[in-house]
């Protein structure tokens, strides 16, 4: 797993390009398939998180003590946002060592729960993932892992990692999906009788960020121990961040962690 800090000049681009983004999805109207159809509540989402997800950095961890850690826990929600390709390859790295270090379970927020047959057929090794991919977009247009405004390749990616680990990926709720404010009780139902399910095994929730901090309160509705890792910290944090090389890991003092390298 990778160490280091953003330098000063990648921060002053980075909080501009924050600025620009912001601005960006301000103006523009729902586009894609996983965005909700209310701006508002899209809005009041990502506030939520930002505002629950901490102020500042007080911890770090490297990357085995990390492991440690979520392993001795229930569940670990790894946030995601959809189109970072640096996260998605950061996140990748963090499962591998999860998965050499003992049981677990994959839940995909990108996987609806009524692909899971030819979801469960390529993790068997019975189909490969064209024909999943054809499948999956053949009921829904708008399966993340067929394409769209999504990064696709790692939502693909994923599955060939649990393939390849021998770890089961389940789908985390219907697609197409519900109205956001709806989402979450679904999201938390189906990952506490997953991990009621597989008692031996870590619950690992790819879901996206903004969901586990937000009026949904979907890490509270869930109520089993859990580690949380952010995808995005917030322009604050991401500015206060320590400029020397860090462990890859650091945690806020609301107990969200980050990767530290971006």
């Amino acid at each position: 797993m990778r160490f280091g800090a953003p330098s000063e000049q990648r921060r002053s681009k980075t909080s501009g390009a924050f600025a620009l983004l912001f601005l960006l999805a301000a103006c523009a109207g729902p586009r894609s398939a996983w965005q909700d159809r209310s701006p508002t509540a899209l809005t009041d989402y990502r506030a939520a998180f930002a505002r629950n997800g901490g102020t500042r950095w007080v911890d770090a961890a490297q990357a085995e003590d990390f492991i440690a850690l979520a392993r001795s826990r229930r569940v670990l929600f790894l946030g995601d946002h959809h189109r970072d390709e640096g996260l998605h390859s950061q996140q990748r790295e963090l499962l591998a060592l999860l998965y050499a270090a003992g049981p677990t379970t994959l839940l995909l927020e990108a996987v609806g729960v009524e692909d899971q047959g030819p979801v469960d057929d390529y993790l068997d090794g019975h189909i490969g993932m064209e024909t999943l991919v054809a499948t999956c977009r053949a009921r829904f247009s708008g399966a993340w892992i067929a394409g769209g405004d999504v990064d696709s390749e790692h939502y693909r990616g994923l599955l060939r990692q649990a393939r390849g680990a021998r770890v089961r990926a389940l789908g985390l709720e219907p697609v197409p999906r519900l109205p956001l404010l709806q989402r979450d009780a679904r999201i938390a139902a189906q990952t506490r009788a997953v991990a009621t399910a597989r008692p031996d095994a870590l619950v690992v929730v790819v879901v996206g960020q903004d969901h586990l901090l937000g009026p949904g309160r979907l890490v509270e509705r869930v109520a089993l121990p859990c580690t949380i890792v952010g995808a995005k910290p917030s322009e604050w944090l991401w500015l206060a961040m320590p400029v020397a090389p860090q462990p890859p890991l650091l945690r806020t003092e609301r107990s969200v962690w980050y990767f530290s390298e971006r």
